[in-house]
């Protein structure tokens, strides 16, 4: 969500704090089952390098609230759903990226039915508790994926616990 509302006020990104490519900015290295590894938002965060250059534009998407529990047991609300919108000017391409935070339900992105998706990668999970299946021996299992593209006609729908870059 940090990263989205950093992207939303179009501001100049610290790379060497947030889009550092090697892992050594925050929330991207991690110790788990004895493995120094990497963490999913290191694979977020290389996403987000695909929109550097792009234009932001401003979007009206409504997501439902969800609530959760913090560290001192205070309930904190939150859109469950964030969408970022660019423009590629090389290409005329609009760019989504879209993070679904809702452990159970899909969000359905209204407005893109008569477009020609031409690309989606994802991260995604089956729940909040496998988000992070690193620490293993060998290569890292977490990687973004090309989601299936969407039939003609039919809404973005956005699957649980998923970070997408749609074209």
């Amino acid at each position: 969500g940090w990263l989205a509302e950093s992207m939303r006020q179009n501001i100049v990104w610290d790379s060497g704090w947030t889009l550092l490519g090697e892992g050594f900015a925050t929330a991207q290295l991690q110790v788990r089952d004895g493995y120094l590894t990497r963490t999913p938002m290191f694979y977020v965060y290389q996403m987000a390098q695909e929109f550097y250059g792009l234009d932001y534009l401003t979007n009206s998407y409504v997501s439902a609230v969800g609530a959760t529990t913090e560290n001192g047991g205070k309930t904190v609300q939150f859109p469950w759903t964030t969408v970022r919108t660019f423009s590629d000017p090389a290409t005329g391409y609009i760019h989504l990226f879209v993070l679904n935070q809702s452990p159970t339900d899909s969000a359905a992105i209204p407005g893109f039915e008569d477009w020609t998706v031409v690309g989606w990668n994802q991260l995604a999970a089956a729940g909040y508790t496998n988000s992070n299946p690193l620490g293993v021996a060998g290569p890292e299992p977490i990687q973004t994926l090309a989601a299936a593209l969407p039939a003609p006609g039919a809404s973005l729908v956005i699957p649980p616990v998923s970070v997408n870059h749609i074209i």
